[in-house]
């Protein structure tokens, strides 16, 4: 199935970077987010600022979702939210909240929110 999916290089933060590909889609697949974000003690960011949650988790998805809902032919959106944040790192979940807020307000999407729990891949546990 793999061969099937057109793959395209674009930033979610850069709405100019796949503009002319969401036209000729007729649905996006979104899960772009971190977990552990610039704000994390060893990194030195700051709320809101590059690579941060709000930047990471609801901004990239509200280019995105903005973009397919302005498009004459993608009308479906997948996006894997969260079911829960840790505990220590309560903005990971509010800005996930929020993109869905800002994703359930657009009228001419038909959306499905995934709530999974953590999904991690098996070799980052080596």
């Amino acid at each position: 199935w793999m061969d099937e999916i057109q793959w395209h290089k674009g930033s979610a933060l850069d709405r100019r970077s796949f503009h002319d590909i969401i036209q000729d889609v007729d649905g996006v697949i979104f899960s772009v987010a971190v977990l552990f974000d610039s704000t994390f003690p060893s990194k030195g960011g700051s709320a809101g600022g590059p690579g941060s949650y709000e930047e990471m988790n609801r901004e990239t998805l509200i280019n995105v979702a903005r973009e397919a809902n302005e498009s004459k032919n993608c009308k479906n959106f997948v996006y894997y939210s969260a079911h829960r944040g840790l505990p220590f790192f309560p903005r990971y979940l509010s800005t996930k909240q929020e993109a869905e807020a800002f994703l359930t307000a657009q009228e001419d999407l038909n959306y499905t929110i995934m709530r999974p729990g953590v999904i991690f891949n098996p070799d980052s546990t080596k």
